[in-house]
């Protein structure tokens, strides 16, 4: 990351350990895709599975998504099996044109894909 905002190295490290347990989930159960519930995780753990996910996406470990949204998950095994590429989901909650830039929410993306389209990722902590 280029920058982390908003959050603090506890943040980073509580989305890291989430990230290595949900890892070795995957690899033990040798999982096709996963999805978290992240709102949960936000009241147990305080922490989001945004991070978690983006980077199995980076990975190729397997697609993840959120929310339980199903329809996602199947969408981007789909994708995957038919371009060899990760996908990822997201809801767009703000766009600025005039700066350039949207703020995704429940996003998933691979950090390898963002920063093939930018100069880079900038972190920051989920409202609320």
């Amino acid at each position: 990351a280029i920058a982390c905002r908003e959050g603090t190295p506890e943040d980073l490290l509580k989305a890291m350990r989430l990230y290595q347990a949900v890892k070795i989930i995957c690899e033990k159960k040798k999982l096709d895709a996963v999805t978290l519930s992240c709102f949960s995780l936000i009241e147990k753990l305080g922490t989001t599975g945004c991070l978690a996910l983006a980077l199995l996406n980076d990975e190729g470990i397997p697609p993840g998504g959120c929310e339980g949204d199903l329809q996602s998950i199947f969408t981007l095994l789909i994708a995957k099996t038919l371009t060899g590429q990760a996908g990822f989901m997201a809801n767009p909650a703000f766009i600025n044109d005039d700066q350039n830039e949207i703020v995704m929410a429940h996003c998933t993306i691979a950090t390898k894909m963002v920063i093939s389209l930018s100069s880079g990722i900038i972190l920051k902590r989920r409202p609320g």
